[in-house]
């Protein structure tokens, strides 16, 4: 009994170890690409709009994607709603296409 204890202790030593090493690979991955991310994001975008992209971002957790701040302020959001031209238009049109 005493053997069949140390033998399951030894394996799941083994086992544990297995995993260790498993998930130290993966953080010298993960290393490895954000450094690769951070290399090319310092050579390709300058630094105040890398801080201007910090400033006017926030992670939502909730939908698990990044988000504009205002961004109901921005683009076509501001445009002014223009009213639909009256039917006279589509009959004048629709006459002269006859």
């Amino acid at each position: 009994m005493l053997m069949s204890v140390k033998s399951e202790l030894a394996d799941q030593q083994q086992e544990q170890q297995r995993e260790k090493e498993g998930i130290y690979e993966s953080i010298r991955s993960l290393s490895r690409e954000l450094a690769l991310c951070e290399l090319v994001l310092n050579s390709y975008i300058p630094k105040e709009y890398q801080t201007m992209i910090e400033r006017f971002t926030h992670w939502n957790e909730d939908i698990g994607e990044w988000q504009l701040k205002c961004v109901a302020y921005t683009g076509n959001n501001m445009r002014k709603n223009m009213p639909e031209p009256r039917n006279s238009n589509k009959e004048i049109n629709s006459f002269l296409l006859k």
